[in-house]
């Protein structure tokens, strides 16, 4: 397929950019979605960047595929550190030859800019079987798929001492080296210097790419909620010393993470201790998923915490996901207002400023406030195309928890209502294609696009729309109302809204206030 891939976009590109070298294709079919990885060589940087639209389309046009098309665009670069790191980690495959593999046998050679030369020296009781096995040339075929560099590659046979212990030294050479995230994100911590246990050179991964338990992970961030507690004497040991752990909360610029330490007699405890709130560090431990009340989350049991500095003005790689070519659950459907006109009603002329623009006016109705426990329930928006409202998008939303009576009794939604509705995931992929190519619009805007961006992020997608908020504008144009919630807001401007705290009300209330407002703008 790859081949065939890049064949086909070739022939759409006339060969424009036949340096690209296709990494993968990774297929989601919960998601419907295709990931395509592509490579690209360092010196080519500024083309790509500038021809990043016509490559996505490109190869959207190659693949031809009814579901929604990830394209990730990503630099190759050689680091040797990293490279052992693959290497190491390539040959965890390999079981029979993979205890033989270490990093003081990987030779590197730099020939010239982007040309290296790579030998691995081999015990020769095993050197054998990797020749039988073509070793070298599955190697290669790694290589090419993943760097554009020329990266030549043998392997030759050493004589070794001590070969008994080898398990034991690869094993834990294994466990320094084999640290992969799901998402391939990487942040570079800086100034790193031992704190507790060993000292952590590794990249660290992106928080929000945490999906599955696993060892030997590897996250920075800043501290917080940094607390001592002890643990609960089992029966007997009520006398005994109460034992101490720590329990602290890390986060990075795409999520947060709890995480909990517990001393080892051989670490020192007056090194965790003076860890505190603000501190950048880096740790080092396993992953362990917990399900509560259908929510899924993951915490860190810290093996090693290492203080660091992290990269000022940290760019933050996000997966670029194109909409797909059709609705999957909720497709929009023809405004039409449901007051009957009057006919002595005047129709007013649309303001100036709204010709040409479209607009997304949209609103949600969530468990609670906050993004990282509640959900969302209720989802609906209203498309305004030159000042007048086109098309509606609306649909409940299954939270997989119970709703509170609380949350009943403000919104009137109940269990029932979402019993058999869609995932938030499914619905909010079809939003990202209803809102896109339009300014976002809600009244306090910032509250909504919170929640539809904690659960987005999840999938990969990121609401980066330009957004205006009705209530900011409220406050700058309507001087002297007593509050500036939408109730009072529409009022003030003669709009009426029978059902609120429902969304698609909301939303229609809010979508014809904006059209009022822009009168003033």
């Amino acid at each position: 397929m790859a081949a065939s891939l890049m064949t086909k976009f070739n022939d759409i590109t006339a060969d424009e950019f036949d340096y690209l070298v296709l990494e993968s294709v990774e297929f989601d079919i919960s998601a419907e979605t295709v990931r395509v990885n592509i490579i690209y060589p360092e010196p080519k940087e500024q083309i790509v960047r500038a021809n990043a639209d016509r490559i996505r389309d490109a190869v959207i046009d190659a693949l031809k595929s009814k579901a929604a098309v990830v394209v990730k665009l990503t630099k190759s670069h050689f680091d040797e550190g990293f490279f052992v790191s693959k290497l190491i980690a390539f040959f965890e495959q390999m079981p029979s030859i993979a205890p033989y593999v270490f990093a003081d046998n990987i030779e590197i050679v730099k020939n010239a800019e982007y040309d290296y030369s790579v030998r691995l020296g081999l015990d020769a009781d095993v050197y054998g079987l990797a020749v039988s096995r073509d070793v070298t040339d599955e190697v290669k075929r790694m290589l090419a798929a993943s760097y554009c560099e020329r990266i030549s590659f043998e392997i030759y046979p050493i004589e070794t001492k001590n070969k008994k212990d080898y398990i034991e030294i690869a094993e834990e050479e294994l466990r320094n080296y084999v640290y992969e995230t799901d998402g391939g994100h990487f942040i570079i911590p800086q100034n790193v210097e031992e704190l507790v246990g060993k000292i952590i050179y590794d990249r660290a991964g992106y928080i929000s790419d945490v999906k599955r338990e696993m060892t030997g992970a590897v996250y920075c961030g800043k501290v917080s909620e940094f607390t001592e507690c002890e643990k609960k004497p089992k029966d007997g040991e009520e006398n005994e010393p109460r034992k101490k752990f720590y329990k602290f909360t890390l986060t990075d610029p795409t999520g947060s993470m709890k995480c909990l330490y517990f001393p080892r007699k051989k670490d020192t405890e007056s090194n965790i201790i003076n860890l505190h709130d603000g501190k950048e560090v880096v740790v080092k431990g396993s992953i362990k998923e917990n399900k509560f009340r259908g929510q899924t989350t993951y915490d860190m049991f810290v093996n090693a915490v290492s203080l660091c500095t992290l990269p000022e003005n940290i760019e933050i790689e996000k997966n670029e996901y194109h909409a797909a070519s059709e609705y999957k659950c909720v497709s929009p459907e023809p405004y039409v207002e449901l007051r009957q006109a009057n006919m002595f009603d005047i129709a007013k002329p649309v303001s100036p400023w709204l010709m040409g623009k479209t607009f997304c006016v949209f609103d949600v109705e969530t468990t609670g406030l906050d993004t990282s426990t509640c959900k969302i329930i209720e989802l609906a928006a209203v498309k305004v195309i030159d000042g007048k409202i086109m098309e509606t998008f609306s649909t409940f939303i299954n939270p997989h928890e119970p709703i509170s009576e609380k949350t009943t009794s403000l919104t009137s939604i109940t269990d029932a209502d979402v019993e058999n509705a869609p995932d938030s995931g499914d619905v909010l992929k079809d939003f990202f294609k209803f809102s896109e190519n339009t300014t976002l619009v809600g009244h306090n805007v910032n509250f909504d696009i919170g929640f539809i961006n904690a659960e987005a992020k999840a999938i990969g997608l990121y609401f980066e729309n330009p957004q205006m908020d009705t209530l900011e504008i409220s406050k700058r144009y309507l001087k002297g109302l007593h509050n500036y919630k939408l109730g009072t807001v529409i009022k003030y401007l003669g709009v009426e809204n029978e059902h609120a705290h429902r969304a698609i009300f909301d939303t229609i209330a809010t979508a014809k206030a904006f059209i009022k407002l822009a009168d003033y703008m």
